[in-house]
């Protein structure tokens, strides 16, 4: 795993993602977020606030480029 880098702006509840592969799009207030990835997998996440710890579940396998 190398360095990455990524982009986020907050639009009220929707975040859009800036990364290496593209734009990708979630929604979701405080710790809970759901979304879709430049890949197609959309995924669903929760946060423990303040410790930087983030649990993250597939929703769907997506496609690879």
């Amino acid at each position: 795993m190398g360095w990455s880098l990524h982009k986020s702006i907050n639009f009220g509840p929707v975040r859009v993602n800036a990364g290496k592969t593209g734009l990708s799009f979630s929604v979701g207030q405080g710790p809970f977020r759901v979304g879709a990835s430049t890949t197609g997998r959309t995924y669903g996440s929760a946060t423990v606030p303040g410790t930087g710890l983030r649990y993250t579940q597939s929703f769907s396998k997506g496609t690879r480029p």
